[in-house]
């Protein structure tokens, strides 16, 4: 990967994480640019969903798609597929923006893409629906770090398997303590 400095053996991971932060799909690429991988990893989340629903999981449906500015562009915004909340500023300026500049209803019918997202995040329920992805999001990718701080393997397919063995022992993990507090 393309770095300041010239380059790097390096990837670029992304995680789909479930409201109950349980990582539902991984994507590794050699893309720098993160807005490349929201199409591709929108598709394994819903990928994901299905095969859940076809174990009889019922209550596995892919609700609002959270992601941060590192996502937006156009195309991501107008692409078919789920529905979604994409970041446009940085969290602290968005919030801002909820707060200085709220707004009610939906979109104006003549508003592009990335107006009508504009518009959604500054009211209250976009704000309070994009907030949540701190509480499920990012406490996946921090865990997920803890497990696996660097890739020990070279290839994107080694490194794809690397990353997926991390996720499935996170979730495992997961699932322990959960049960083991309830049952």
């Amino acid at each position: 990967m393309p770095t300041r400095k010239g380059w790097l053996q390096g990837y670029n991971v992304q995680v789909g994480v479930s409201g109950d932060q349980l990582i539902v799909a991984v994507r590794v690429s050699q893309h720098t640019n993160d807005s490349e991988e929201f199409i591709p990893m929108m598709a394994a989340v819903q990928q994901a969903t299905e095969l859940f629903q076809a174990a009889g999981r019922d209550d596995a449906v892919v609700g609002v798609v959270l992601a941060d500015v590192g996502y937006a562009s156009d195309a991501n915004l107008a692409a078919p597929g789920p529905d979604r909340l994409i970041a446009l500023a940085s969290g602290r300026n968005q919030h801002r923006a909820a707060v200085h500049e709220p707004t009610q209803g939906q979109p104006p019918e003549e508003a592009t893409p990335r107006e009508a997202m504009r518009h959604r995040l500054r009211t209250p329920e976009g704000a309070a629906t994009y907030k949540r992805r701190g509480a499920t999001v990012e406490p996946g990718i921090g865990n997920l770090k803890k497990i696996i701080s660097g890739l020990s393997r070279r290839g994107l397919q080694a490194a794809t398997a690397e990353v997926n063995l991390a996720a499935a022992a996170f979730n495992l993990l997961k699932i322990y303590r959960i049960t083991s507090t309830t049952g």
